[in-house]
This record gives C-alpha cells, sequence and structure tokens, in this order.
C-alpha cells in the first residue's frame, strides 16, 4: 500500500483559447513562467494553433519548461 501523495505526477496544466495577439502573448508568458508544465493551444483556425504550438516548442526547446499540444477545430 502505497502513503497518500506517492506515485502522483505533479502536473499543472493550463489552456489558451484563442491564438491572436493576446493569446499568443499569453502562452509565451506562462511558458516562459516556469508556471505550467503542460500548455494547450486552442483556436478556430487549427493552422494558427499549430504555428503558434511549433514557435513555443521551438522557445520551450531552449528554455526547457513545457510540453505542448495543439487542438483545433476539424
Amino acid at each position: 500500500m502505497t502513503g497518500q501523495g506517492e506515485g502522483r505526477v505533479n502536473s499543472r496544466k493550463a489552456a489558451v483559447i484563442g491564438c491572436g495577439f493576446v493569446g499568443s502573448a499569453s502562452a509565451f508568458a506562462l511558458m516562459q513562467s516556469g508556471l505550467v508544465s503542460e500548455l494547450v493551444l486552442l483556436d478556430a483556425r487549427r493552422e494558427k494553433a499549430e504555428g503558434e504550438a511549433l514557435a513555443l516548442r521551438d522557445s520551450a526547446a531552449k528554455l526547457e519548461l513545457v510540453r505542448d499540444r495543439v487542438l483545433g477545430k476539424g
């Protein structure tokens, strides 16, 4: 039997809905702050969310802070 809290993964997730100017800046700030371990980007235009995720992934590779996922319509 395991004690309380053993075997749990400390995961802090955030989602940014909309990848326009404000959403992109918010996603970058969240990534850079280190407050989240997983960042999800949502946008009505999937290609916009994918482009932002790629830009964040490039930055994250240097900062080694978060993983990213891309979700969109379609």
